[in-house]
């Protein structure tokens, strides 16, 4: 069987953002949760996969994801700093808004639907396919709504903590999320990757 690319849709690409406050909202969205979820579920495949090729792939991956998440959240960090309140409010609903859609594809929140797999057809896919890197549908999903979705909660809490530090100490004082989210996909992977 040959296996070639697929059309690619193009329809969830959004342009430039207009304004500081459209821009915190798309780095949010797109980067703080989608790159900080794509390294942990990175981590978790290169935890299962056995074949070497596909560890040194996924280690790259992971490394860049990672960065891609950090770069995302620091960005975020200086809008909301530059914007002020409009912007943390900007932000703060865009991560709701994120967080309750997520629920909803995991079955948990409201509007709830159910996956293209079941369970079971997924666990027999992810075994079968897990020393090369392959999580199931059902797999990535638990370590979105789990382990991601954690750390991404207590990316955000570190950073609307690190807002409210005394003004005079703020223009010294720059918050990085690094550790944080290396500690995660270490954990996630058993042993260290970043």
């Amino acid at each position: 069987k040959i296996y070639t690319p697929g059309p690619m849709p193009i329809n969830y690409i959004k342009g430039p953002a207009k304004s500081l406050t459209e821009m915190a909202e798309m780095t949010m969205d797109d980067g703080c949760i989608g790159e900080t979820v794509a390294s942990v579920i990175a981590s978790r495949q290169l935890a299962y996969a056995k074949d070497p090729m596909v560890r040194r792939a996924l280690t790259a991956v992971v490394r860049e994801e990672a960065t891609h998440a950090e770069l995302a959240w620091k960005t975020v960090d200086w809008a909301v700093r530059k914007g002020g309140k409009k912007v943390e409010s900007a932000v703060l609903k865009t991560f709701d808004r994120v967080v309750a859609e997520t629920l909803v594809r995991e079955g948990k929140g409201s509007g709830a639907r159910k996956g293209h797999f079941t369970e079971s057809e997924d666990v027999k896919k992810t075994v079968s396919m897990e020393a090369f890197g392959v999580l199931g549908e059902c797999a990535a999903r638990k370590i979105e709504t789990g382990p991601a979705m954690k750390l991404v909660k207590a990316l955000l809490k570190d950073m609307l903590a690190n807002l409210h530090v005394d003004s005079a100490k703020s223009s010294q004082h720059v918050w990085e999320p690094r550790k944080r989210i290396q500690d995660c996909i270490n954990a996630v992977v058993g042993q260290k990757i970043v």
